[in-house]
């Protein structure tokens, strides 16, 4: 009886380590160094907030959850970090490129089309996701090595573009066009 409980227990951990997702370390205080995200001071660290994007094929990104926010007070330009972080679809020791997006509001894709902050840090090669369980021997989680910090800045809405584009036009003096021929005095 005993070794047939062994036996359906070893195959049970089998099954669950061939179908484990790989691991990182969501955090942009890294081991090669800190990568901080400027936000102006207007801002509480709970109005500005950050998730963590899969890199997949022709550059298409694939956000991964939890969306977090950021630390308080002198720690105000770094996200609270979520660790360790499971990522859905890559598996242990498999290899993964990163993106970390941040924001003002409460999506990406409202703050770009309503002109608020946003911006998105540079890819991160991961050459191998971590064991979830932390086995000793297996793999650790790593973090984004790499990761480098950036500013959030807000995008031009296509009425504050044509706003300038006017002023600039009306600005433009018209000259008359040179011509080839000399005109009669």
């Amino acid at each position: 009886m005993l070794k047939l409980l062994t036996g359906i227990v070893s195959l049970v951990l089998l099954s669950l380590a061939t179908h484990a997702q790989g691991t990182v370390i969501f955090n942009n205080r890294t081991r090669s160094g800190d990568a901080p995200i400027i936000y102006p001071d207007r801002l509480a660290p709970s109005d500005v907030k950050a998730q963590l994007m899969l890199v997949g094929e022709g550059g298409s990104l694939t956000p991964l959850f939890p969306i977090t926010t950021f630390r308080p007070a002198a720690a105000r330009y770094f996200i609270n970090p979520v660790s360790p972080f499971i990522v859905q679809g890559v598996g242990i020791g498999q290899p993964a490129t990163f993106r970390v997006r941040a924001w003002e509001g409460d999506t990406f894709e409202n703050a770009v089309s309503r002109g608020l902050l946003h911006g998105e840090s540079n890819d991160v090669f991961v050459p191998e996701l971590g064991h979830p369980l932390g086995i000793p021997g297996s793999i650790p989680t790593p973090d984004l090595a790499g990761l480098q910090g950036f500013t959030l800045v807000p995008e031009p809405s296509a009425i504050a573009l044509g706003l300038i584009g006017a002023i600039v036009l009306s600005h433009i003096r018209r000259t008359p066009l040179a011509r080839g021929d000399e005109q009669e005095s």
